[in-house]
């Protein structure tokens, strides 16, 4: 559980710090332009990927938790 929060908390700085960075600061070569939607479009879905990894996380907690205490007490 702790490398699924952790992965999920490292994508969503990334996330944010690429989104306040702006622009890259080294110039493009000459002759290229700069993305446009055209390839954002495939990073668009990774916005997604740290709130549903945190969902499958916490869901996977609260199972296996409940699952625990649901059980009988081991008899010697």
């Amino acid at each position: 559980m702790t490398a699924a929060t952790a992965g999920a908390v490292l994508v969503a700085a990334f996330i944010v710090r690429a989104a306040v960075a702006g622009e890259p600061s080294r110039p493009l070569p000459p002759g290229c332009s700069p993305p446009g939607w055209d390839v954002l479009r495939f990073y668009v879905p990774m916005v997604l990927w740290p709130p549903l990894l945190l969902a499958v996380t916490w869901h996977h907690y609260r199972r296996r938790r409940t699952h625990r205490t649901a059980l009988p007490p081991e008899t010697a």
